[in-house]
C-alpha cells in the first residue's frame, strides 16, 4: 500500500512539473500592452486591427513610454496584428 502511495505521489508532482514548464510565458512587449493599454480601456485583440492603426495609437498614447519600450510594444503589435 505504501508503495502505491509513493508511486502516485511520485505520479501526481512529474505531471504539475510538466504542466509548469508548459505554460507559455509571455513577452517584455505584451506585458507593455496588456499592463499600458488596460489603463484606459479594455484589451482589444490586436490582430482586429491594421498594424497602421495599431501604430497610430502608440504615437498618440505610447508618449509616456520609453523608446526602446515604444519600440518593442510597436513590434509586438506589428506580429499580432492583421498586416
Amino acid at each position: 500500500m505504501k508503495t502505491v502511495v509513493l508511486l502516485f505521489t511520485v505520479f501526481l508532482f512529474g505531471c504539475l512539473a510538466i504542466q509548469r514548464q508548459t505554460k507559455p510565458t509571455i513577452s517584455h512587449a505584451e506585458r507593455l500592452y496588456r499592463a499600458n493599454c488596460s489603463l484606459c480601456h479594455r484589451l482589444h485583440n490586436p490582430g482586429l486591427y491594421t498594424y497602421q492603426k495599431l501604430e497610430t495609437y502608440v504615437e498618440k498614447y505610447g508618449k509616456g513610454l520609453a523608446v526602446k519600450e515604444r519600440e518593442d510594444l510597436l513590434k509586438y503589435l506589428k506580429e499580432a496584428s492583421q498586416k
